[in-house]
């Protein structure tokens, strides 16, 4: 009886290293793998909210430009950045990023119109005109994407889930 008491916690222990060491590289392989995902997928939420900034940023400029005139360093749009990142990574974010993407254009559209009031010689006042509108309903949809992302970003990417 006094050998069966020694051998079983040796068996035991046995096949608690062969299946350690038989289910331990995969188990590490796998969760190694779903925090360099959980990684890429954080950098590129950063560089999506990055460019939606630089853009709106850009925006701003074009608008110094375009109403009042102002000289301003012509750059490229950094919005087809946003439509490619959302595009290849984001796709969850197509609907919201389309709505943001329609009222900057329209909002880009607003501007050129209060350009050729300006370059007409018309008055400052016509200038600015509906600029409340036009900027509101760009950032009311800027926002509503800036907030799928933060809620995709502590749903999916957060170390401690809800």
């Amino acid at each position: 009886m006094s050998v069966i008491n020694t051998l079983v916690p040796v068996i035991v222990g046995g096949a608690i290293g062969v299946l350690g060491a038989i289910a331990g590289p995969p188990l590490t392989h796998w969760l190694n793998k779903e925090a360099d995902r959980k990684k890429k997928q954080a950098e590129k939420l950063e560089e999506l909210i990055d460019a939606i900034f630089a853009y709106d940023h850009w925006l701003t400029d074009l608008q110094n430009r375009l109403v009042f005139g102002i000289s301003t360093v012509v750059t490229q749009s950094p919005l087809s950045k946003v439509v490619a990142l959302i595009a290849i990574h984001f796709p969850q974010f197509s609907l919201v990023s389309a709505e943001f993407e329609y009222e900057a254009k329209k909002y880009v559209v607003w501007m050129s119109d209060k350009s050729q009031k300006r370059v007409a010689g018309r008055p400052p006042s016509e200038w600015i005109e509906g600029h409340q509108e036009q900027y509101s309903a760009y950032a009311d949809k800027r926002e509503a994407v800036l907030d799928k992302i933060k809620g995709y970003a502590k749903s999916e990417l957060s170390t401690t889930k809800p």
